[in-house]
C-alpha cells in the first residue's frame, strides 16, 4: 500500500484512517481515529522516497521536535511526530472549520476581519520567534480557521532556529548562496523573521 492510497477504515501507524483531508506533491493528510486516546487527529504522511534520504529524516525529525515544542493557542498542537514502517509522519489536531485561503476565496474581508485574523497569527509567529525558530512558509492555506474563527498556525515543517551556528544557506529565484557561521549568524537574526511577518500581510493585503 502507497502513501497516498489508504482507504476510508485503513489502521497504521495505531490510527483509522476516516477520510482524506488534502494532498500534496510529497505528503498526504487523512482524517484519523487515535486508537489509542479516541480523538481525531490530521494524520500527514511523507512519501516515502522522503523517508529513503537520511539526511532529510533527520531534518525532519529534529523540526517536528522543535514545532513540538511550541505550546500556544494559535499553533497547532503536534500530538507525535516519528518514523514507522518506512513511513515519516506527523499526528496533529484536527481543525474543523476552514482555512484562510477558501475564506479568502469567498470574497473580501472586512477591515475588522482582517486586523483580527492578522493578530492572531502574528502572535502565533511572535511567540515562535521569541523561541529562536521561523516558520518560513506562512501562507493562506497553512492558516486554519474553527468555526469561530479562531486561527490556528499550522505546518511549521520549515521551521528552523534562528540563532543555527552552522552555514545558512541563502536561495534566490536565481542564484544559492553559503555563508560562513557568522555571518549566517547576523542574517538569521533578520531575515527569517520578515519573511514570516511578509507571509501574514501579503494575502491579507489583498482585500
Amino acid at each position: 500500500m502507497s502513501f497516498s492510497d489508504l482507504s476510508v477504515g485503513s489502521e497504521l501507524l495505531g490510527y483509522r484512517v476516516e477520510g482524506l483531508l488534502g494532498r500534496g506533491g510529497m505528503s498526504v493528510v487523512y482524517l484519523a481515529e487515535d486508537l489509542r486516546l479516541r480523538r481525531r487527529v490530521a494524520l500527514k504522511l511523507l512519501s516515502p522516497a522522503l523517508a529513503g534520504d537520511e539526511l532529510f529524516r533527520e531534518r525532519f525529525l529534529a523540526e517536528s521536535e522543535l514545532a513540538a515544542s511550541l505550546d500556544h493557542p494559535c499553533v497547532v498542537p503536534i500530538y507525535e511526530a516519528g518514523e514507522a514502517d518506512g513511513r515519516l509522519f506527523i499526528a496533529m489536531r484536527y481543525v474543523e472549520g476552514s482555512d484562510l485561503k477558501q475564506l479568502l476565496r469567498d470574497g473580501p474581508l472586512t477591515a475588522e476581519r482582517t486586523v483580527g485574523l492578522c493578530a492572531q497569527v502574528a502572535d502565533a509567529l511572535d511567540f515562535a520567534h521569541e523561541r529562536g525558530l521561523v516558520h518560513r512558509d506562512v501562507k493562506p492555506s497553512n492558516v486554519l480557521l474553527d468555526r469561530r474563527e479562531h486561527v490556528y498556525l499550522a505546518d511549521f515543517g520549515l521551521t528552523k532556529r534562528l540563532a543555527d551556528p552552522r552555514v545558512g544557506v541563502l536561495r534566490s529565484r536565481r542564484r544559492r548562496v553559503l555563508l560562513r557561521p557568522r555571518a549566517a549568524r547576523l542574517r538569521a537574526r533578520r531575515a527569517p523573521c520578515r519573511l514570516d511577518v511578509g507571509g501574514v500581510g501579503r494575502p491579507l493585503g489583498r482585500r
